[in-house]
């Protein structure tokens, strides 16, 4: 009798799946298995291999409907975001990074919290007007827990819930044996939640009195009547809150992981840092860090920052291909800042500038591009200006060369020997402008030791070395849509 019924249930759980597949048209794809659906077609490491090897089978372009909901958060976002809003940012980025300078040279060991700190910070301020006072303050905390669920629990290594393949189990109670992604997700919504209203709630707070900042989420609220909380727009009240939730899930993973990547770059890559180095010098001098003003003075800056975000794609899924194009980019596993200085006509430079792919294209290319943009320009120059990175040395004094991994599906997960901090024995003092300057004397014994290159105001650059060693990871992790046949 039991295995009648086991029979018959089967039989039309197989139905029930010809009948749901049936009912749209969807891509081209692999083959879904009854009941299974693509399951066994995804894989736990790499997957963005694996999607390439489909784009070639299948063909390479498919769409995700561009909804009213979509168009709504791009409109609030390029009102606060687009090229003419984004100079508005630019002191705030300048103060935030020479925090983090001052923050990685007084203490080198926490550089990797502190760059954490200083994404997330930066996001925060942008975003809600928040600022953050400790590497473990709340705000940061509550958020980062957000992403950390989205990218590590929901999302974690291109996993299945077995909800997603029987849409049915929803219905179940979730008192049942084999419910508990249910409670779970119960748990998770209820922090994500808490991440999205808590800082929302915290700016309609400070503007109810009368001393909030300028902000994403103030910008969006401009032109509404103040009548309170409860007449505002029910609709509108939502986009702002969602869509400054995802502004600060989609950033910070983002920025914190190619800043990392960046520095790998560096460490394989001494002779681009010490052209970049040079340029630095040469242009802006040893008597104060870079500024924005500076960023058309500085190409080879440029050049370095695009092929980080070529050779260390935040989100390999979708554009790897591209960026591994070796007609526009030879010999493309290599990073080469100078691949950039070559003179080309103006469709061959759009071609080869891979920021026209990391960020998107069309609608859906990311609205906060030029913010992020700043950011990475700002950290990546006033790092090459202080910083000196190489290789850590073993017991014996050779270089130790770092091994990169991959262990995800999704996220570009890349494990190699961690980064270890060494401050240099001629300690220099750092310049930093007007009434925020941080500097350091040297006693007669290191200026005598001819490791400090003194400039002519008597003003010494200092640069740590930051050295390769044991065990981290990067993580890579941005928003995307797969499409496939279940």
């Amino acid at each position: 009798m039991w295995l009648v019924l086991g029979l018959l249930v089967f039989i039309g759980l197989y139905l029930w799946s010809l009948r749901s597949a049936s009912k749209f048209p969807v891509p081209p794809g692999p083959k879904p298995l009854p009941l299974l659906g693509n399951i066994f077609d995804l894989t736990t490491k790499e997957l963005w291999l694996r999607v390439t090897a489909w784009a070639e089978q299948y063909g390479e372009v498919a769409f995700a409907r561009y909804g009213d909901y979509s168009r709504r958060q791009r409109r609030l976002m390029n009102r606060a975001l687009g090229p003419s809003a984004v100079h508005t940012y630019h002191p705030l980025i300048e103060t935030e990074t020479h925090a983090l300078l001052k923050r990685i040279l007084a203490d080198p060991q926490e550089y990797l919290e502190y760059i954490r700190r200083y994404a997330g910070g930066l996001t925060l301020n942008s975003v809600y007007g928040y600022q953050a006072h400790s590497n473990d303050d709340k705000f940061l905390n509550l958020a980062n827990e957000a992403v950390d669920l989205l990218s590590n629990e929901i999302a974690s290594g291109g996993g299945i819930w077995p909800v997603d393949v029987f849409p049915f189990l929803r219905h179940l109670p979730v008192w049942l044996p084999g419910t508990s992604f249910k409670r779970k997700a119960i748990i998770w919504r209820s922090k994500i939640q808490e991440s999205v209203d808590i800082p929302y709630e915290y700016v309609l707070a400070r503007r109810k009195a009368g001393n909030a900042g300028p902000c994403f989420v103030t910008t969006a609220l401009e032109g509404v009547q103040d009548k309170g909380v409860g007449d505002l727009d029910v609709q509108r009240a939502f986009d702002i809150r969602w869509t400054a939730n995802s502004m600060y899930a989609g950033s910070l993973d983002t920025t914190i992981t190619t800043v990392q990547f960046f520095i790998l770059a560096m460490v394989l890559n001494p002779e681009a840092l010490a052209k970049a180095q040079k340029e630095i010098d040469t242009v802006v001098g040893t008597a104060r860090l870079p500024e924005f003003s500076d960023r058309e003075s500085l190409p080879y800056i440029k050049c370095v920052m695009n092929e980080v975000l070529r050779w260390g794609a935040p989100v390999p899924l979708g554009y790897r291909k591209m960026l591994r194009n070796e007609t526009i980019y030879p010999d493309p596993a290599s990073f080469n800042p100078d691949r950039y200085l070559a003179e080309v006509d103006e469709v061959t430079a759009k071609r080869r500038d891979p920021r026209n792919y990391v960020f998107g294209f069309g609608r859906r290319r990311c609205p906060g591009t030029n913010l992020v943009e700043s950011s990475l320009w700002m950290v990546i120059v006033s790092m090459i200006a202080t910083l000196s990175i190489s290789k850590a040395k073993d017991e014996s004094g050779c270089d130790i060369e770092p091994k990169v991994s991959f262990d995800n599906a999704v996220f570009r997960y890349a494990f190699f020997p961690s980064l270890a901090l060494y401050g240099l024995e001629a300690e220099r003092r750092l310049c930093l402008k007007n009434s925020d300057t941080f500097q350091m004397r040297y006693s007669p014994k290191v200026r005598a030791s001819g490791q400090a290159c003194q400039t002519g105001d008597g003003c010494y650059r200092r640069r740590y070395i930051i050295s390769i060693h044991l065990g981290w990871r990067l993580v890579f992790y941005g928003w995307f849509y797969m499409i496939w046949e279940v």
